[in-house]
């Protein structure tokens, strides 16, 4: 039970970090230095970086914010010891966007990076 609301922190501060990523590619309109360094792309030439800026800005956004809220209402979930089909669910969806995300990302890196 415990190792759940521990996860549950985990992913929401993740989304946290995203999100604050994501804000920061909205004020300099650049992709975020915490997105480029966590898929190994820092320093590595870019064919168009507007690109690449647009193609993940969008899904960074809906990363983020997926990740809160799932992790939050999971975690009130977990705390109040409701029904459990609620926690599989909302992982399942955690799960989804995140493979979601992930591919594109893998998507714009291999357009404009590889």
């Amino acid at each position: 039970m415990r190792v759940w609301i521990i996860l549950d922190i985990v992913i929401i501060l993740f989304g946290i970090y995203t999100l604050a990523g994501w804000m920061q590619m909205k004020k300099t309109g650049r992709v975020s230095q915490r997105i480029l360094q966590r898929n190994g792309l820092l320093g590595r030439p870019c064919r168009d970086k507007q690109g690449f800026y647009e193609m993940i800005f969008r899904p960074t956004l809906i990363f983020g914010m997926a990740s809160v809220g799932v992790g939050a209402i999971d975690l009130i979930c977990e705390l109040l010891q409701t029904v459990y089909v609620v926690s599989l669910i909302l992982t399942l969806v955690f799960l989804a966007v995140a493979l979601w995300y992930s591919k594109q990302v893998s998507n714009a890196i291999r357009k404009y990076y590889l």
